[in-house]
């Protein structure tokens, strides 16, 4: 009778050790599934804040592809605008003068010269 007594006891203790792990554990599940909520909130909001700068991003992009064939118009523009008009540079180690196409050299003194220069050089 003793012996069963002491069984019995311990299946009673076991049972109560038993009873509170399992509502630790639950509670430290209900904990585990409202930061995974939150966790998911926050990834909601930083998927939205990406998504905003991706726009502007690309947006950017776009306007700045834009600007840049407009330069590049612009340099074409000029630069078949200048083929009329002679940027000259002064150089002082060269010995003739080149104007417009590069084919026509005429002389000039040894010590000066002029040379067609492009926009982007002259400064």
């Amino acid at each position: 009778k003793q012996q069963r007594c002491k069984l019995e006891g311990s299946v009673v203790e076991a049972e109560q050790r038993g009873e509170a792990a399992l509502r630790d554990a639950k509670c430290k599940l209900v904990g585990l599934e409202e930061a995974l909520q939150k966790a998911k909130q926050d990834m909601a909001c930083l998927l939205k804040e990406y998504q905003e700068v991706m726009n502007s991003k690309l947006g950017l992009d776009v306007e700045i592809a834009t600007y840049r064939k407009l330069l590049e118009g612009e340099e074409s523009r000029l630069c078949e605008g200048v083929g009329s008009v002679v940027n000259i540079c002064v150089s002082r180690s060269q010995g003739g003068m080149v104007c417009g196409d590069l084919s026509a050299t005429v002389p000039r003194g040894p010590t000066s010269s002029a040379l067609l220069c492009s926009p982007s050089v002259v400064g």
